[in-house]
């Protein structure tokens, strides 16, 4: 997960927000992230997922953590979606899991 963060943390701003993930989480895995001021949104996802979806979501919640005091910590082991309990994937440690 180190060489992860470091790789994201280390792209400039205005690149693609989608990249290989074969050598983290094997043959065919992509990541989609985005950054918010200091936190990072990132998913691991295969082929059957679309990545502008993914993205499409990041940007659509991520916004709405910011007035209720959300941080990474804060928000590691809830599920993604609205509220407490929607959504299919899982955040853990700052990574979204789906």
């Amino acid at each position: 997960m180190k060489e992860l963060f470091s790789t994201l943390n280390t792209r400039p701003d205005g690149v693609c927000n989608f990249i290989d993930a074969s050598k983290w989480f094997g043959k065919g895995a992509r990541i989609v992230y985005r950054q918010y001021a200091t936190l990072f949104f990132i998913f691991a996802i295969d082929a059957s997922e679309s990545e502008l979806g993914i993205l499409d979501l990041i940007q659509a919640r991520a916004p709405r953590l910011a007035p209720h005091g959300g941080t990474v910590e804060r928000w590691a082991g809830r599920r993604v979606g609205s509220g407490e309990g929607s959504g299919e994937g899982r955040v853990r440690g700052g990574l979204g899991l789906g």
